[in-house]
Order: structure tokens, then C-alpha cells, then sequence
């Protein structure tokens, strides 16, 4: 995700560029702005593939109308365990006041404390699988003017069953592993950068589950798009040469201010969506 930051920064240093050769004209300077502005065209249409890959927005998710049933049911499973409900407040509670959101490596203790929390939801007899950095190779569209898509993807939380999540968690897991595999997959895509608009990097997220979707060759394929503190729920569906994706209003667990209710941070799920 350094991508968008990467072309913000870009546009800055162009439209500097171009207010300080307005007042001081320079024909080497000129030549160094429009190779900036070559790049940024570049960067930009790397921001802008999802309608390269015909891939649209759709709608945006909305919270079930059982909702409530979903979560009881699922309380119970982890009320006596490692991550109850209560244990997932108190130690949001702990990181807010002694680690500073200052960089990305704090941000993934957050986003850890939910993963962990969503295995502990899983019923018995399912196996599950967190996996950390997953790459994927350069997948190209079958489409010669589309971009050819590769990075990776920070968090695969894999739902499988118990022998193949015996057998992942004790060999390297591969995306390409899971290929004509019918196990639930939800990717999350790290958010980077100071300051950052959480929903302006939707589009590049997009990208990478899209060569996800296409690497492990399932037409479906979930995400979630976060910086710890606030989560974009995202649902893709590819549909030959092209594809739809749902998105989720921001959800914000916290923000600048003190975590107050305890079902704000325990009572939201993927599967509530």
C-alpha cells in the first residue's frame, strides 16, 4: 500500500515543482518536472487498474439482519478462552495507552488482536490458519491492455479442515497451495503512510485481492482493508473477464479518543457482513 502514498507525495513535489518554475523559468528545471510528471502518470494508472481490469464497485456492504443471533451464537465459543470478548477489550485498552500509532509495526499489534480473536469464533471441528505475508507472482489478464498485478498480501486467514490446517501450519503455506481447494479464505491488506485516508487506498487493495483471487482461482474472494484502527470490509467476485466488488462504510474502533463501549470492539465480525 506504499503505492498511494508514494504518488500523494508525487503530486506534491509536481505542483511545488510547478509553482517554483512559474516565478523562475528554467529549461533544465522544465525537463525534470515533466519526467516527474511522466512517473506520476505511470503510478497513477497503477491506482487506477481496477477499471483498467473491468472490475467496478458494485455496493456497499451492510451488517445482516441476524446479526444478533450470528454473534450469540458465537460468543459462547470463546467465552472461556484465550480471546473472550472481554479479553480483546482489555488488551485494545492496554496497546492505547503504551504503544503509539506512530508506524505500521504498531498498527499490526492491533490488527493481530482481531485475527486472534476471529480464530477463537471458528466451531469445532474446523481447522484454521492465519498466515503472515503471503506473496503472490505477477498474474497477467488474459486482456494484452490490462496491467499485470503482483505484491502481497499481509494477513490469509484460511478456514480448511483440520488436516490441511495441521499440514499448512507445519510446512510453508503458498497462495497456490489453496488452488481448487474449497477453503475460505479472508485476505487483509495493510494500509501504510501517515495521515492516511483509509479509503483512498480501496482501489490498490482491489488489485491485490483481484491477483489473489486469480492466483488461488476462486471467483470469490473477501479482504479487509485496515490500519489497525479503522477496517474496510471488501468482497470481490470475478465474472469472466471482469468482476464487481461490495464495500463496507468505514468502521472505526478507534480514533484520537478513549475506547468506551466494549461491543464496539467485540462485536464486530467479517461474518456480520
Amino acid at each position: 500500500m506504499e503505492l498511494l502514498a508514494a504518488v500523494m507525495a508525487l503530486k506534491s513535489l509536481v505542483n511545488k515543482s510547478r509553482g517554483d518554475q512559474a516565478l523562475n523559468e528554467d529549461e533544465e528545471e522544465e525537463a525534470n518536472i515533466e519526467q516527474l510528471e511522466n512517473v506520476l502518470e505511470m503510478l497513477q494508472t497503477r491506482i487506477d487498474a481496477p477499471q483498467m481490469m473491468n472490475v467496478s464497485f458494485s455496493a456497499f456492504l451492510k451488517l445482516k439482519s441476524d446479526v444478533s443471533s450470528h454473534l450469540a451464537e458465537a460468543d459462547p465459543l470463546v467465552a472461556d478462552g484465550p480471546w473472550s470478548a472481554d479479553v480483546l477489550y482489555r488488551h485494545l485498552q492496554f496497546l492505547q495507552g503504551f504503544v503509539p500509532c506512530t508506524n505500521e509495526a504498531a498498527a499490526r499489534m492491533w490488527i493481530n488482536a482481531f485475527f486472534y480473536r476471529m480464530a477463537c469464533m471458528v466451531p469445532s471441528g474446523s481447522g484454521k490458519v492465519l498466515s503472515v505475508e503471503q506473496g503472490f507472482t505477477a498474474v497477467t489478464p488474459s486482456d494484452p491492455s490490462l496491467h499485470i498485478v503482483s505484491g502481497s498480501i499481509a494477513w490469509t486467514a484460511i478456514l480448511t479442515s483440520p488436516a490441511k490446517a495441521d499440514r499448512f501450519v507445519h510446512k510453508k503455506v503458498r497462495l497456490a497451495d489453496l488452488q481448487t481447494d474449497n477453503s475460505a479464505l479472508l485476505v487483509s491488506v495493510e494500509a501504510k503512510g501517515p495521515d492516511l485516508v483509509l479509503a483512498e487506498y480501496v482501489p490498490q487493495a482491489i488489485c491485490e485481492m483481484h491477483a489473489c483471487a486469480r492466483t488461488v482461482l476462486k471467483s470469490t474472494i473477501r479482504g479487509v482493508l485496515t490500519d489497525g484502527h479503522t477496517w474496510i470490509f471488501l468482497i470481490l467476485t470475478l465474472n469472466g473477464s471482469g468482476g464487481t466488488y461490495f464495500q463496507s462504510p468505514e468502521i472505526h474502533v478507534y480514533r484520537h479518543a478513549p475506547l468506551r463501549q466494549k461491543d464496539s470492539t467485540s462485536r464486530q465480525s467479517p461474518s456480520s457482513l
